[in-house]
């Protein structure tokens, strides 16, 4: 009974961690949207590369010129003090397509930092 015991009770050791894994993109969600015709509304300050965008939304494009991938972000009616940006970024290799396109953030005390866009059919993602 005890090797029982033992064994579920280290079968299920890592539930709790694995749980607030699957919580944390929904928590980053929450003050981010992704909408149609490509614009993203961000509830927060982020920073991407050496630029502070302010809350509100932003329409978004990726560049191709050349070898040089580039996102630009250009501020719609609702993101005051905000101005358009185009940020250059190097492109790293994932292997397969990708099945959605995802924002991965760091969070921060003062803003969230956007390190990568994984873009939906791409096989590399985007570092900023």
């Amino acid at each position: 009974m005890k090797l029982i015991l033992r064994c579920f009770s280290r079968k299920y050791a890592l539930l709790p961690l694995l749980l607030a894994f699957a919580l944390v993109p929904a928590l980053v969600g929450q003050d981010m949207t992704v909408g149609e015709n490509n614009e993203i509304t961000f509830e927060t300050p982020v920073k991407v590369g050496p630029t502070l965008l302010q809350p509100g939304t932003y329409q978004f494009e990726h560049i191709v010129k050349s070898h040089h991938h580039m996102f630009k972000l250009t501020p719609t009616s609702t993101s005051k003090g905000s101005h358009e940006v185009i940020l250059q970024c190097k492109l790293e290799s994932v292997g397969a397509p990708a099945k959605y396109t995802v924002l991965h953030f760091a969070p921060g005390k003062q803003f969230k930092t956007l390190h990568y866009i994984l873009v939906a059919g791409e096989s590399s993602r985007h570092r900023f």
